[in-house]
């Protein structure tokens, strides 16, 4: 039988350090759909010739993207997802002959039973990266789609789950 406690039901809160050395926390505003992390690892068998099957798993990459659709379509949050813009400060983003700007996201939400208070995910060091979707309808809000890939920082892990 499951535990009711453990079924996490809440917001979690997004921010963004730009660049992701920056000293202060930057939130995002309003998501859709909350925060998705995906975590792929590509392994490798290690066989033998005196067994039929595999003896072990070896980790080759680890690869993770963090997904979010972002509600708020300010110019910032577009400059965010899209890899390779320019800064949004003077209400323009150029798109084309820029570099990935690293920048480092945090999500911060409901502990599954309670004893914690916050459930906090951080990727200290990534780059948008994907295609971004930004559907312009009539009389509809107007969402950014974006994807994050984690970049490994000076120190540390690429991607951190903390319970506090």
């Amino acid at each position: 039988m499951g535990t009711v406690a453990n079924v996490i039901v809440g917001k979690a809160t997004v921010s963004a350090k730009r660049p992701y050395d920056e000293a202060s926390w930057e939130e995002v505003g309003y998501t859709e759909e909350g925060v998705q992390l995906a975590v792929n690892p590509e392994v490798e068998p290690t066989r033998v010739d005196e067994e039929t099957a595999d003896i072990g798993q070896n980790i080759m990459r680890a690869n993770a993207e963090l997904r979010i659709t972002l509600a708020e379509a300010t110019l910032e949050n577009l400059a965010l997802a899209m890899c390779g813009a320019s800064s949004a400060r003077h209400k323009t983003i150029l798109i084309g002959g820029g570099t990935a700007q690293k920048v480092a996201l945090k999500a911060v939400g409901t502990s599954p039973d309670g004893s914690y208070p916050t459930r906090t995910l951080t990727m200290s060091k990534c780059v948008a990266a994907g295609e971004v979707e930004v559907p312009l309808r009539k009389g509809r809000k107007h969402t950014i789609s974006a994807a994050f890939r984690p970049i490994k920082p000076d120190s540390g892990d690429v991607v951190n789950w903390t319970d506090s």
